[in-house]
């Protein structure tokens, strides 16, 4: 399998998630990832080489000049490198006849095995579309696409290379941004529609490209509902497209739970592979080595600890002690009234106070607590 990104530094760490539940989704599956960048540095690459590990995973690094479409329209949201996939037959070798183009802010949560092999017939590309009716029509005449074109949306797409290079041209790309800037709204998406909607076939958005703004459009629709235990089921692909993401605060949503159990902490990872690095190997076992006490204790971070009592007291001999509510100790407890009238004196008389010496005594009280020891001992009230 063959799968294309298109990504800038920021979208690094996206990157790695996606990569991660891909490969953990399709292990049987040989997959080599194409990344096209133009500002990915050796220490970028090697990061994600590292948090990408995995016997069936190779990567490719394909670096594009940053000028490329330095002058085409876009936004922060929408930078120069939407536009790289695009050229995806020019870029990518010339044996690799077919690629899957993913996004970075996608989850793969099955196999990918049934869309890579799906039968493309006379379509360049096949994609999810969410455009019909009236916004189809004035798509068309927005970008003058041709009637019967299909707008996609351009984050999963299954390409096919070799019809890719015979019909796509960076002199029409080029030409057409030129003429229609200033109505271009989705910059790469305006481009495949106006120029190649026709050559593009559908693929199902519930199963390969599901978001939660297309489930609220569905389940608006008056069409079989769509729930969390649907999702489990039949989705593939979870693309979390638009402003509503889960790393982002104010995320609302049921798709968020398949972004974090993908997540992971990089600086995490980094420390444990740095902690496997520095501890030393017994030569005898060729096992790591456990950093121990003086007393042979494990002084790991989370070993249990021995529990060991205070030599000068045991439980029988501690004084029964109030707490707060936070838990915090108050000090001895009060004589009880009925062991006041029989003139008791108890084992723990005193006034309530905020300390808990060995000997039951309070700085500060002591001179009080032993007035009123001395009373109680003559049986004076």
């Amino acid at each position: 399998m063959n799968v294309l990104v298109c990504i800038n530094q920021k979208c690094r760490h996206l990157l790695c998630v996606m990569l991660r539940s891909l490969v953990r989704n399709n292990p049987e599956e040989p997959i080599e990832v194409y990344c096209v960048h133009s500002d990915l540095d050796e220490r970028d690459r090697a990061a994600i080489d590292r948090y990408t590990a995995a016997p069936n995973l190779a990567l490719h690094y394909v670096a594009v000049p940053p000028g490329l479409f330095a002058d085409a329209p876009g936004t922060r949201r929408y930078p120069p490198q939407i536009y790289y996939r695009l050229l995806a037959g020019e870029l990518l070798p010339r044996e690799v006849g077919r690629a899957l183009y993913l996004d970075a802010d996608v989850v793969v949560k099955g196999s990918l095995a049934p869309l890579w092999r799906a039968e493309m017939g006379d379509h360049m590309i096949l994609a999810a579309t969410n455009i019909r009716g009236f916004l189809n029509w004035y798509n068309r005449r927005r970008l003058g696409a041709e009637k019967g074109s299909v707008y996609p949306n351009s984050g999963v797409m299954l390409l096919d290379l070799d019809k890719m290079r015979r019909t796509v041209r960076k002199e029409d790309i080029f030409a057409f941004i030129g003429r229609r800037r200033r109505r271009m709204i989705l910059f790469d998406e305006d481009v495949l529609f106006g120029l190649y909607g026709t050559m593009i076939g559908t693929i199902d958005p519930t199963v390969y490209n599901l978001s939660d703004r297309v489930i609220f459009y569905h389940n608006a629709s008056g069409a079989a509902k769509i729930d969390a235990a649907w999702v489990e089921e039949n989705t593939v692909i979870i693309h979390y497209f638009g402003r509503n993401k889960p790393w982002k605060p104010g995320y609302r949503g049921i798709l968020g739970g398949y972004f974090r159990a993908a997540d992971f902490d990089e600086a995490a990872e980094d420390g444990k592979e740095e902690s496997k690095r520095k501890r030393p190997t017994d030569p005898r076992t060729g096992e790591r080595m456990i950093r121990r006490g003086r007393d042979g204790e494990d002084m790991r971070a989370g070993a249990a600890k021995p529990k060991t009592a205070r030599p000068d007291e045991t439980d029988a001999a501690r004084p029964p002690m109030l707490r707060g509510r936070g838990g915090g100790r108050l000090g001895p407890a009060k004589p009880s009234q009925k062991e006041q009238r029989k003139g008791k004196p108890p084992e723990n008389s005193g006034r309530i106070a905020r300390c808990d010496p060995p000997d039951g005594s309070c700085a500060g009280r002591e001179t009080k607590r032993k007035a009123a020891g001395a009373a109680l001992s003559g049986g004076v009230l």
